[in-house]
């Protein structure tokens, strides 16, 4: 089970990975890479789509939903995401960027 805010920091790592490593990549990483980023956004997407249809729907401000989807968990197993990020964190030169590999790590290993 993982925090949606996890997964915001997980896809946060992958398109800054993605923006400044891309051409570093092996053809295996990339592949990789491409795949989590999709997998993630698409969870992550939805999160900021079902915020907006519910300010369509309802006419309110999303905060109180919003908290609450953010205090949810997912079931998803994240420990593929978490390999990947480590096995490239060599190439990292960002402190930002091991700042918040470092985060992810210690939260769920």
């Amino acid at each position: 089970m993982v925090k949606i805010k996890d997964l915001m920091d997980i896809e946060e790592i992958l398109l800054k990975l993605d923006t400044l490593y891309r051409y570093e990549y092996s053809m295996d990483e990339l592949i990789k890479s491409v795949k989590y980023m999709k997998e993630v956004g698409e969870i992550t997407s939805l999160f900021f789509t079902v915020q907006m249809e519910y300010v369509q729907t309802y006419n309110k401000e999303p905060l109180e939903y919003q908290k609450f989807l953010m205090d949810g968990e997912v079931d998803l197993d994240i420990s593929k995401y978490i390999s990947f990020i480590n096995s490239v964190k060599k190439m990292v030169k960002e402190k930002d960027i091991i700042e918040l590999i470092d985060k992810i790590n210690e939260r769920h290993n």
